[in-house]
């Protein structure tokens, strides 16, 4: 642990270990980083990811590690799921394991943000202007 929290905006690409996990997933993945140290490795490292970016700095970073089968990772880019590929690929790897068929992107329905519609529904069900009234935040 060290004293000071680091966030960053983040890009990279996977390296050798990160596509065990998610194969054909060569591209540029986007994150963010938040944490308040450094990792060490007890072994030889197998690293997830290579940071080429943070915020508007270039870097050379190996982020993360995988396990020696590629079942098990982990990394500090938060979001790496909000990268469309990455999660295709890797889904459709747990999907082959399990003997069922691959998604694919065009395949799929389009993402709907569920807080979105969350919201949608509170302001079509809730009386909204009284309610802020009541918080003393109306107009």
């Amino acid at each position: 642990m060290l004293p000071d929290k680091e966030t960053h905006q983040a890009l990279a690409y996977l390296d050798a270990g990160g596509l065990r996990v998610a194969p054909d997933c060569s591209g540029v993945i986007s994150g963010y980083e938040i944490h308040m140290g450094k990792t060490t490795h007890l072994k030889t490292p197998f690293p997830f990811a290579r940071i080429f970016r943070r915020g508007e700095a270039s870097e050379a970073i190996q982020d993360g590690t995988v396990s020696d089968n590629g079942r098990v990772f982990g990394t500090y880019l938060h979001g790496i799921f909000d990268n469309e590929h990455f999660r295709e690929v890797y889904l459709n790897g747990i999907r082959t394991e399990k003997g069922m068929p691959q998604r694919h992107k065009s395949l799929t329905a389009p993402l709907v943000d569920p807080f979105d519609q969350f919201a949608d529904h509170l302001r079509q069900h809730l009386d909204v202007e009284r309610l802020l009234d009541i918080c003393g935040l109306g107009s």
